[in-house]
């Protein structure tokens, strides 16, 4: 029998229960809110709005956004590209109210500290809180300086440098010939990286479009796949507002008389090789972006015409590009879009010199087409960017990318070609909890070349992937793993896994002296990532990382076979990939005092190669052919791209920003020094006998050290800018490009006068740029600029004398 007591307990156990779930409850509101941009009042869709890492969510196209707290949720961030992130004690908004549209305004992110990255993990992320180096040009940095190609404006990072269109980072890479790229270039998440030669098309990248730039130092292959040996470089474009904008410039400009200055200090025009005007370069650039209804759209055009500073050389272009985005589905969760680019193409490409006098701006063999060097081509560009986007309720993201990239050349000298790249990409992306964040994914990419001058191949890349980030109140730890399979024609991944068994600290052998093989022929070759980062007080970063990277050879790299003014390239179809890996420990310092803040950025890096591959001199005869004679040692001396052995990268990186205003003047500077010894472990004599000073250990075609400053003031309407960049001389080339291929016959020179004009400019050069912009009104801008300031001749590769001093006056309308 129940007891009265015993109805008593019962009731107050149910009342104690009711009471707790309307404490529960109550303890629930509701946020209904919309981020905009501070000064426009735009909508801003796509920005994250979370109270802590597993609870979040996004707004959507019209910037609205619907999220629960509870009372134990005190502060709310907001997250957008391009903007400072914001963060408000929930409790200290007067303003919040569940019954009302909460307006969040976001400040556009005007200088390097305020801004957010996604290239490191393939999320939202500050700079100094990201596993490894990552450097960045906001818009604000990109729309300060004009700029005529993507190649120039990347070439503004500090420790990153362009050799005739091949990135180098940190001394990664040097220079081979247009094949191969240990750099990966993305537009939008997705690689821009050709099927035959495996390089970038600088010139048919979206400059006009460009929103920022972002730049990961470091092997990064784990995450980002072959190519990403040395680094990535990604391209992210703008994104349509409410309010349509339109951007248009135009620009003109004239190449200067170039002045040599001799061994005794008296100058003349000696490479001057033009009568009466002379050569100009000019164009235009529009884009327009707007949003209608559900939907935005972009379209650009592009046109520019180079008259070329070399005898013969030319440029004229022509690019077009188009994309649209549509929100579907309830509460717009999914997301589709496209984005088609095409350009067309007519050049004559400068490769060798007549020789290093008056003949230095001279193509070898004139301008005649029957005996010319130069590289008369036609060609063009196309890509169809197709992706579906799905954010599920459970907060998990899914993407599938894909894009189809041809690209076409036609040459009058038998050396066209074709190549398809089809890339598909799916990715999924989720907070697992708290603290733990998930990016996963598969790639399938196929690649097919027709071509005179390599053949015709075809290829296949699969991979998956995945990383995990921990990101905690002050460390962020970042794990990642991905396995690689590639084939060319039948050439496939076989790989060994091995773990180390013994560490080496001599210089002369690699740093893993012996390994345990685990799997001896593998099919996939796996990559592996790991990175911590941890914050000390309130504005110090201290960061390491270690990734891998696997590269295979391209097309071009395995199967070219060409000859241009007796400059030979042979194909190797037995050679094989390279591996590596880079580490780094780094530390970022921020600081703010009154009106000036800025950061101070320091890292060690070390990183290695098995295999490298490089273009390498030597003689390449058929099997048919074991006693040659003087005629058949001429016919087969060449270049081919060899595996080349061990190499050790090892250096300094040293970044600092920082900006100010004082009164009515805004003021910035931005400067990076890059020390990098390259050198080979353990060289054969062979290979060192293909090198211009054998007793220098600095891998070819690389600088020991680089310098890039740049600072911008502003007043009212006027501002100023300033950029100088040094290199070191480049110790090491080919032999074979100084000396004759024949005792002392100097007709046997492939670069007549090369050695004379390195032992005469054997310093590095200070190269300097100025500009002047005027805000006429809030929509037109003038802008002039010069280059090479101070006329100075110097050299990039061998026989690449870059352009003299050039004047250009840029008209831009913004509306």
């Amino acid at each position: 029998m129940i007891s009265i007591a015993s109805f008593q307990r019962a009731g107050c156990a149910i009342i104690m229960l009711f009471l707790f779930l309307a404490v529960s409850v109550s303890a629930q509101k509701t946020i209904t809110g919309k981020v905009v941009d501070g000064e426009s009042g735009e909508p801003l869709p796509g920005a994250t709005v979370s109270v802590s890492v597993d609870k979040g969510t996004s707004t959507d196209p019209y910037g609205h956004f619907i999220i629960t707290i509870s009372d134990k949720d005190s502060l709310l961030e907001i997250r957008y590209v391009g903007y400072q992130t914001l963060q408000l004690k929930i409790k200290e908004q007067p303003e919040f109210s569940s019954d009302r549209v909460w307006v969040i305004q976001l400040t556009p992110a005007t200088n390097m500290l305020d801004i957010t990255v996604v290239t490191a993990s393939r999320s939202n992320e500050k700079p100094e809180t990201a596993t490894v180096t990552v450097d960045v040009l906001p818009p604000a940095q990109l729309n300060n300086r004009p700029v005529l190609s993507t190649e120039e404006t990347v070439s503004r990072i500090p420790g990153l440098h362009v050799i005739d269109g091949q990135a180098n980072i940190r001394g990664g890479s040097g220079f081979s010939y247009g094949a191969g790229s240990r750099v990966l270039l993305l537009v939008d998440d997705i690689p821009m990286i050709s099927a035959d030669a495996g390089d970038v098309k600088w010139n048919f990248l979206p400059m006009e479009s460009l929103e920022r730039v972002e730049v990961i130092k470091g092997a990064s292959s784990a995450l980002y796949g072959s190519s990403a040996l040395n680094g990535v470089i990604h391209l992210r474009t703008i994104q349509p507002t409410d309010t349509p904008m339109t951007r248009m410039m135009a620009w003109g400009g004239m190449y200067g008389n170039p002045v040599r200055i001799d061994s005794t200090g008296k100058s003349s025009q000696l490479l001057k090789w033009w009568d009466g005007r002379a050569p100009a370069l000019y164009g235009a650039h529009a884009v327009h972006a707007r949003k209608w209804n559900d939907m935005d759209w972009v379209i650009c055009a592009n046109g520019t015409a180079d008259e070329g500073y070399r005898e013969g050389e030319m440029e004229r272009r022509f690019r077009v590009s188009a994309s649209v985005r549509q929100y579907l589905g309830k509460d717009d969760r999914w997301t589709w879009g496209t984005r088609v680019s095409a350009m067309w193409i007519e050049s004559r490409l400068f490769l060798l010199w007549m020789n290093a006098d008056s003949g230095a701006w001279k193509p070898f063999g004139g301008i005649d087409p029957a005996t010319t060097t130069l590289n008369w081509y036609s060609g063009s560009r196309w890509a169809l960017d197709p992706y579906v986007i799905y954010r599920s309720e459970n907060g998990g993201k899914h993407a599938l990318r894909n894009r189809l990239y041809m690209v076409v050349n036609n040459s009058r000298t038998g050396q066209g070609a074709k190549s398809y790249v089809q890339y598909h990409e799916y990715q999924y992306q989720k907070n697992l909890n708290e603290f733990w964040m998930l990016n996963a994914g598969a790639v399938l990419s196929r690649q097919q070349v027709r071509s005179e001058l390599y053949g015709d191949h075809h290829g296949v890349n699969a991979a998956v992937y995945g990383q995990v980030d921990r990101k905690g109140e002050r460390t962020r730890w970042s794990v990642g793993l991905r396995f690689e399979h590639f084939r060319v024609d039948t050439a496939i991944t076989r790989s060994s896994v091995t773990i180390p068994s013994a560490l080496s600290f001599d210089r002369n052998t690699s740093f893993v002296s012996r390994e345990k093989v685990l799997i001896s022929r593998s099919p996939v070759k796996p990559v592996l990532r790991l990175g911590v980062n941890r914050r000390f007080g309130k504005a110090t970063f201290i960061r390491a990382s270690y990734g891998g990277g696997y590269r295979f050879p391209s097309v071009a790299e395995k199967f070219v076979s060409t000859e241009v003014g007796g400059l030979k390239i042979f194909p190797n179809p037995d050679l094989q990939p390279e591996t590596g890996w880079s580490a780094e420990a780094g530390i970022r310092q921020i600081f703010k005092k009154g009106k000036v803040s800025g950061f101070v950025d320091v890292a060690l890096f070390l990183t290695e190669y098995q295999n490298m591959m490089e273009f390498t001199f030597g003689q390449y005869y058929p099997p048919s052919i074991t006693n040659p004679d003087l005629n058949q040692y001429l016919q087969y001396s060449g270049f081919r791209s060899e595996n080349v052995g061990n190499a050790r990268i090892s250096g300094t990186d040293v970044s600092a920003y920082i900006s100010g205003k004082i009164r009515k003047v805004t003021w910035s500077l931005w400067t990076g020094y890059t020390l990098a010894n390259g050198s080979n472990i353990n060289p054969d004599s062979t290979y060192l006998e293909t090198l211009s000073d054998p007793e220098s250990s600095l891998l070819k075609y690389r600088f020991k050290h680089l310098f890039k400053a740049e600072t911008q003031v502003k007043w009212r309407h006027f501002s100023w800018g300033v950029q100088t960049v040094f290199h070191s001389y480049m110790e090491n080339v080919d032999k074979s490009f100084e000396e004759p291929l024949l005792g002392n016959i100097a007709s046997t020179k492939l670069l007549p006068g090369l050695k004379e004009y390195r032992d005469l400019n054997n310093t590095g050069p200070w190269v300097w740029e100025a500009r002047w912009q005027w805000d006429i009104t809030r929509k037109w801008t003038t802008i002039i600029s010069v280059r090479n300031l101070f006329n100075k001749e110097y050299m990039e590769r061998p026989g690449d004398i870059q352009p003299s001093r050039t004047m250009l006056i840029h008209l831009k309308l913004a509306f």
